[in-house]
């Protein structure tokens, strides 16, 4: 399983109190490591990084790929500018409804540019996204639920966003069912 914690170096994500949403999450995929580790020695579970240094949206992806990975989740927190009047958690899988995510499948796999993608490639790249869908969507109701069930041991009123569907880039270019969890 890869971890991404979210943001990094120079692209910390939200700021509030002083902390960067960079090292939150990367504090959070740490202390995940290290209780997943504790519980289950079968899990190995690997990091797109391990510092505060930027890694771009598509080497996440791609480190995962490249290890052969089972899950990809992707730690965030909710950065807002302005108060929030109902944080809580929310969990994406791929939003696959448009036709320029399977398009980049297919042109990252194969090389080639979006625009020379035709109309064979693109059904099966369709194919491809929907049993990774369906594989992302258990994932993240699963992770979702759990998420949830502990975080209200601290706080009880913590909101639950529900399971959704977004383009996120950064999981366009996974292979493995993969999820963005939103804290």
């Amino acid at each position: 399983v890869v971890l991404d914690p979210g943001h990094g170096g120079m692209d910390f994500g939200g700021r509030s109190f002083g902390l960067k949403e960079s090292l939150l999450t990367l504090d959070i995929a740490r202390r995940v490591r290290r209780i997943v580790g504790s519980r289950r020695s079968d899990v190995e579970l690997l990091m797109t990084r391990e510092d505060d240094t930027f890694v771009s949206l598509t080497q996440r992806t791609a480190m995962a790929n490249a290890v052969g990975a089972s899950a990809f989740v992707s730690i965030h927190l909710n950065g807002y500018e302005q108060e929030v009047e109902r944080g809580g958690v929310t969990t994406f899988v791929l939003d696959t409804s448009r036709d320029y995510q399977a398009r980049r499948l297919v042109s990252d796999e194969q090389g080639r540019r979006r625009s020379e993608i035709g109309g064979l490639s693109m059904i099966v790249a369709r194919l491809q996204r929907r049993g990774q869908r369906r594989a992302s969507s258990v994932l993240a109701e699963s992770l979702h639920r759990s998420t949830i069930r502990s975080g209200r041991r601290q706080l009880p009123r913590l909101y639950d966003r529900g399971s959704r569907s977004a383009a996120f880039e950064v999981l366009v270019g996974a292979r493995m069912p993969a999820v963005y969890l939103q804290r």
